[in-house]
């Protein structure tokens, strides 16, 4: 058993690589996440979506557990600079689908929401180098099924490609290509963008809001969203 990263409520997460399964091992008392995280996964993987199929689920002295499939690949945020341009693009852009398909599951199947939350920064996606190309492999960024709003899930995307420098017109252009954004969610978006802004650091914010007014956000949902932008963002 290797050991891996621990996640937010789960305690011990293990590879076995002779099987090639995930232990996950939740906290006492964190038993209605073990739950809901087995149920999402279903979810999502019976939407199409590359995410760990749950295979069992344990429990050990009073502790929960999930045996999943392992998803190869590195973060798609390790991975961003060593793509080359056409793969880096066309990652990004799978990334905006596989996001657009989780924010299309119908609100009756979605468990105790109305959707399924994600958590779509760089290291919710996995890439997997394949001979002669890189593709996204698997998409692991689940905040534990929160309700939520679509557009909350937006502004956190396209607050972190403005840090980080990440095709944001490639995202969206995924996004968009499975799923509509309406004036709506567009509003709502450019709201918790800047409420997200505000949290920042000053010189951060400032770098953030500078990209913003050059039009880098703009550009990616083709126009019509600077002048919205613009204003709540400087103040």
């Amino acid at each position: 058993m290797v050991p891996l990263a621990v996640e937010p409520g789960c305690s011990e997460t293990f590879l076995d690589q002779h099987t090639g399964v995930v232990c996950k091992l939740f906290e006492p008392g964190a038993e209605h996440l073990a739950a809901r995280e087995a149920q999402v996964l279903g979810l999502a993987h019976a939407h199409g979506l590359p995410v760990p199929q749950v295979r069992s689920e344990f429990e050990v002295r009073g502790r929960r557990g999930l045996v999943l499939d392992f998803v190869p690949g590195a973060p798609l945020s390790v991975m961003d600079c060593d793509l080359g341009a056409e793969n880096r693009r066309a990652a990004w852009r799978a990334a905006g689908r596989h996001l657009a398909t989780l924010h299309s599951i119908p609100c009756d199947d979605a468990p105790a929401a109305q959707w399924v939350h994600g958590r779509p920064d760089g290291t919710a996606f996995l890439v997997a180098r394949r001979p002669g190309r890189s593709a996204v492999s698997g998409f692991v960024g689940f905040d534990h099924a929160s309700a939520g709003d679509a557009a909350d899930d937006l502004a956190f995307a396209v607050l972190d490609a403005l840090l980080r420098g990440y095709p944001l017109d490639a995202f969206v252009d995924g996004y968009r290509s499975l799923r509509v954004i309406d004036d709506s969610s567009m509003e709502r978006m450019v709201h918790r963008l800047a409420s997200l802004v505000i949290e920042l650091h000053p010189s951060v914010a400032g770098r953030v809001t500078q990209r913003i007014d050059d039009g880098v956000v703009a550009q990616a949902f083709a126009g019509g969203l600077h002048r919205r932008a613009s204003v709540p963002l400087a103040g």
